[in-house]
């Protein structure tokens, strides 16, 4: 269902956009009723209600868990509570840096399109105006938003930092085990000393006393 809520969403952007020859790469050319809708669509879609509706759940779970007044004296209760408070902070925290990572390029993007700032065209061409710089801005916050959430989790979490310490450390000795031993050389120096080791092998002392031989004799 998300999949083609998703395609249907994206329909107009795809209808619409095309190569510029002008910025050298593909650009939207909407209509002015069709650039406003998306406009308004992506701004409250896709931006203020989910937020509105995060921030909504998420106060009833922080009122829940700090300031219900329920005291419990049962260890593994008080235990339970505190990790519930730990990840809630941490999933409050990732809320926050999604809001403030794409709320700014939303608001532009429908202030724009309303003409409530210059254009594209204008912007692009006049490369020291402020509406320019804010959309700069605007991109690299999202472009942030796309890699900061490991390190939020590394920040709050020992568990998650020790785990991935242990994956990279592992996947190092793996592969440096892999390419020593699928080495020709190193399979074939191997082989050979197995076969030596065979060969020479001393037999037992009865052995001995019965054939008269030793390795190598």
């Amino acid at each position: 269902m998300t999949w083609i809520l998703s395609f249907i969403f994206l329909l107009p952007e795809t209808y619409v956009i095309s190569y510029s020859d002008e910025k050298k790469g593909c650009a939207f050319f909407f209509p002015d009723w069709l650039g406003k809708a998306d406009s308004v669509l992506w701004l409250f879609a896709i931006g203020l209600f989910p937020l509105g509706a995060m921030g909504i759940m998420y106060g009833r779970v922080v009122r829940r868990l700090w300031f219900s007044g329920d005291q419990t004296s049962n260890v593994s209760q008080r235990a339970m509570l505190q990790s519930r408070k730990h990840v809630t902070k941490t999933v409050l925290l990732i809320t926050v840096v999604l809001a403030i990572s794409w709320l700014p390029n939303l608001i532009y993007y429908f202030l724009e399109s309303f003409k409530f700032i210059n254009d594209t065209r204008t912007i692009v061409t006049n490369v020291g105006s402020s509406e320019h710089l804010f959309r700069l801005v605007t991109y690299i916050f999202i472009s942030v938003n796309s890699t900061i959430n490991p390190v939020i989790y590394a920040a709050h979490d020992r568990a998650f930092r020790r785990h991935m310490w242990r994956l990279v450390t592992k996947g190092c000795k793996s592969r440096n085990n892999k390419v020593i031993g699928d080495h020709p050389s190193t399979v074939s120096a191997l082989a050979f000393r197995g076969v030596a080791m065979d060969q020479c092998k001393l037999p037992e002392p009865q052995e001995q006393q019965e054939n008269g031989e030793t390795c190598g004799l």
